[in-house]
């Protein structure tokens, strides 16, 4: 699963909460940060890419197959005035809720998430259930025009 295929999903659901706010076109820059503890951060993914025109117009679609090919969904989502928090639910192997809050506007997003899961230890550990909680930060910003 990508967290930046759900922070675009997360992005694209701001058009449906009536602030009709779309991404700009232009190169943008996602930055994806993992904790275990909100001290220690560790830089997941750190990508660049064009947003065309015609990506833009399509954001929520194109959003909508990366989250479902994600296997997530949306459990519920308050989206209003540039601030954003909900929960997402995904059922990989684990079943993982994450719980999201930040801030948007046409040219940037930072999104704070906390991910909870509980795990299975194998046989040779005890094979006991183990809750795991991990902390991200999502960031995007547009950084120019496309070459």
């Amino acid at each position: 699963m990508t967290r930046i295929a759900l922070a675009l999903v997360l992005v694209s659901t701001f058009a449906q909460a009536g602030d009709n706010i779309r991404p700009d076109p232009g190169m943008w820059v996602g930055v994806t940060k993992l904790s275990v503890d909100r001290t220690n951060w560790r830089t997941m993914s750190d990508k660049r890419g064009c947003l065309t025109k015609e990506d833009a117009t399509d954001w929520e679609s194109n959003a909508r197959q990366q989250i479902a090919a994600a296997q997530c969904s949306v459990q519920s989502l308050t989206v209003s005035m540039g601030k954003i928090s909900g929960t997402i639910s995904c059922a990989t192997e684990t079943q993982v809720q994450m719980k999201v809050d930040g801030r948007y506007d046409n040219r940037s997003y930072d999104i704070d998430l906390v991910s909870t899961s509980t795990i299975m230890m194998p046989p040779a550990a005890g094979g006991q259930a183990v809750p795991v909680k991990l902390y991200g930060k999502w960031t995007g910003r547009m950084v120019g025009v496309c070459s």
